[in-house]
């Protein structure tokens, strides 16, 4: 433990070259932001200092500690290093929320090489919308990229179904302002084979489905999806006031065993594309299912 009542200045002066760069990462976790700049005047170097690789860089973003990171950024060659983890001090600023070490780091001379897409999913896991916005304002002027671009990314193409899970209205906002669709999800069509009397064996280790074809089409994700598994009506309500669409077929494949002991049972398949009001009944959620309900009738009407 790093005494946080201590003469820094007297330390620093007495203390021989070869503990510089360890006093470095002390005072960034303690000191005043004027040891910082006294120890890397005296040549100290930002290096990984214990078992977890973390630098004083890592520590200062990671807490938010904006006058020590600026301190260390400008004689940093390099704002990518990476710890144990191979994580950056990019990643910590923006999943911890701290915009202004986040914004430093984004315009370092030498730009950050490392993806964003990781650093973008976990922000809006940790509800940091204004960080999220802006890491998405850097990346669509930077790379001069499309939305629609950025939601075919492994990462990105999730942010929507992030936000809509965390019930975190202020990054949904952020991402409909900057263009992201509430009603964008993984469609697809897939095609299931069967086969009947399957032994244990055989199933859980080489299943071999052969006859029967049965075509299914329908999301297997989508952000309404999660807001119904949610069952909060009023924030059903607030997404379709955003424009979000209840009409969309869901993909369903269920696994059914038979009342056979498990080694002689058959396996049966049930497949098909469920509506959200189907699969509001199915979930239990009463109250969504009369308001779902209800605005089918309006429409109809």
């Amino acid at each position: 433990m790093i005494e946080t009542m201590i003469d820094w200045s007297s330390r620093i002066e007495n203390a021989p070259k070869e503990d510089y760069n360890q006093l470095l990462y002390d005072a960034t976790v303690v000191a005043e932001p004027q040891h910082v700049s006294r120890l890397l005047a005296l040549g100290a170097c930002i290096i990984p200092m214990n078992e977890t690789l973390e630098t004083a860089l890592h520590y200062a973003a990671k807490h938010g500690l904006v006058r020590k990171l600026e301190l260390l950024t400008k004689v940093c060659e390099n704002v990518d290093l990476k710890d144990i983890h191979k994580l950056t001090p990019l990643y910590y600023a923006a999943v911890n929320g701290h915009k202004q070490c986040l914004i430093k780091l984004l315009h370092h001379p030498k730009e950050p090489e490392c993806k964003l897409e990781k650093a973008l999913e976990h922000a809006v896991r940790e509800k940091h919308s204004e960080t999220v916005k802006t890491l998405l304002d850097y990346c669509l002027d930077k790379y001069k990229l499309e939305v629609s671009e950025l939601e075919e990314c492994k990462h990105l193409g999730r942010l929507m179904e992030l936000a809509v899970k965390n019930v975190d209205k202020d990054t949904i906002n952020v991402l409909l302002e900057k263009g992201f669709s509430i009603n964008r999800g993984k469609f697809r069509e897939i095609t299931i084979k069967k086969r009947g009397a399957i032994s244990q064996y055989r199933f859980k280790n080489k299943p071999d489905y052969t006859c029967s074809d049965n075509q299914v089409k329908g999301y297997e994700s989508n952000p309404i999806i999660k807001a119904f598994e949610i069952n909060d009506l009023s924030f059903v309500q607030w997404l379709v006031e955003k424009g979000a669409k209840f009409d969309i077929p869901i993909l369903k494949v269920e696994i059914g065993c038979g009342a056979m002991s498990v080694s002689q049972h058959g396996v049966s398949f049930s497949t098909g594309a469920i509506s959200l009001v189907e699969y509001a009944q199915k979930l239990g959620h009463s109250e969504i299912v009369e308001y779902l309900k209800a605005r089918v009738a309006s429409q109809e009407s």
